[in-house]
Formats: C-alpha cells, sequence, structure tokens
C-alpha cells in the first residue's frame, strides 16, 4: 500500500509539473508509471491535468487526454507493438459506434511533443483560446493568440479547434536551448508552455 501511495505521489507530481511547463521525468518514465499503477487499480490516472486556481475558463465539451496503446522494447531491442491490446480497444470502439471493426477509418498521426490548445468559436465569433488545463476548465491565452486568428468565421454554434502548439526542434536547439540561469529554457516543451502567456507588445 505504502508504494502505492509513493508511486501516486511521484505520478500527481509530474503531472503537476508537465501542466506547469517543467516536466520532471520523461514521456516514457511518465508512461511506465502509470501502466504500473493502472495495473495496482489506481484512480490517481483517471485525473486529467492539475487542478489551479487559475483554471477558470470551462471547455465547451471535455478535453481530455488521447487513448493510447503502449509499445514496449522486446528483450533483443526489437519494438513490441502490442497487437492484442490495439485489437481489444479497436473492438471496443468498435462496440460503442455500433460497427463492424473493419468498416473504422483509422486515421494515424505524429505526437507532436507541445502545449495543447482549444480555440473557441461561438455562433461565428472568436470566443476564447484554452489551455488543457485540467480538462474541464483551462487558463485563457486569448490575448496571445488572437492577433493570429480570424475574428469571425462562417458557422453558426460552438466549434471547437484543438490543436498542438510546438516549435521547431532546429529552432529551439539554435536560439532557445540552454540553463535557466541564462534566460534558456531545458526543452522545447518548456519554451512552448511559456511563450504562450507572453503578449507580444
Amino acid at each position: 500500500m505504502e508504494d502505492i501511495k509513493r508511486l501516486e505521489t511521484l505520478y500527481l507530481k509530474a503531472k503537476i509539473e508537465y501542466y506547469e511547463g517543467t516536466p520532471i521525468m520523461t514521456d516514457p518514465e511518465f508512461d511506465a508509471i502509470e501502466k504500473i499503477l493502472k495495473e495496482l487499480g489506481s484512480k490517481a490516472p483517471e485525473q486529467v491535468g492539475s487542478k489551479r486556481k487559475d483554471f477558470d475558463f470551462p471547455h465547451p465539451s471535455p478535453m481530455l487526454s488521447l487513448s493510447k496503446v503502449q509499445t514496449e522494447k522486446n528483450e533483443d531491442g526489437t519494438t513490441n507493438y502490442m497487437e492484442d491490446k490495439f485489437n481489444t480497444w479497436l473492438l471496443k470502439r468498435a462496440t460503442t459506434l455500433r460497427m463492424p471493426p473493419g468498416d473504422l477509418i483509422l486515421q494515424a498521426s505524429p505526437k507532436f511533443d507541445g502545449s495543447a490548445i482549444n480555440i473557441i468559436y461561438r455562433n461565428g465569433t472568436l470566443e476564447n483560446v484554452l489551455t488543457r488545463g485540467d480538462g474541464a476548465l483551462g487558463k485563457s491565452a486569448l490575448k496571445r493568440f488572437k492577433p493570429r486568428l480570424p475574428e469571425k468565421i462562417d458557422i453558426n454554434g460552438v466549434v471547437e479547434i484543438r490543436c498542438e502548439c510546438v516549435i521547431d526542434t532546429d529552432i529551439f536547439e539554435e536560439k532557445y536551448y540552454g540553463s535557466k540561469e541564462d534566460g534558456k529554457y531545458a526543452n522545447a516543451r518548456n519554451f512552448v508552455a511559456g511563450v504562450i502567456f507572453k503578449v507580444p507588445s
């Protein structure tokens, strides 16, 4: 029981630091702890993001983490794509949609390592730009993004455009990588999380 609590504490701390833009572990390390906690029946992985006082703008619909299937390394160093787990995941989605698995159209895309945002239009007018926050509430970054977005779109109702803010790794390494003491950033994710709230003068 003590080991679970220790892992939960470390896991939740890592989650908070990630959303603060100062990750304390790599994605594979985080995923490994998450896998162990799920196997132990912990509820900690069900918490999305971290609670903060400035997460005070609601998302029109929950902005949750994407479902994923982990890959693992085999003893010989090759990658195990965990076909059984993927097929179970696929069958569950097909059952929910009441469709044969063969009729589902799947889309694969790269996983970008940045900061997720939600651009919200209501009845054709730009309403807000939110960070993911805790999935229900986010922090507004409207001032930063407003000059780069159309004020109006020709669509009624609520439109949510979800995307990832990233920086080209070559540009980051050339201009921004370095120590905090030098005003630089340890990794690209930290840079993006920090620059989102710097309003251009």
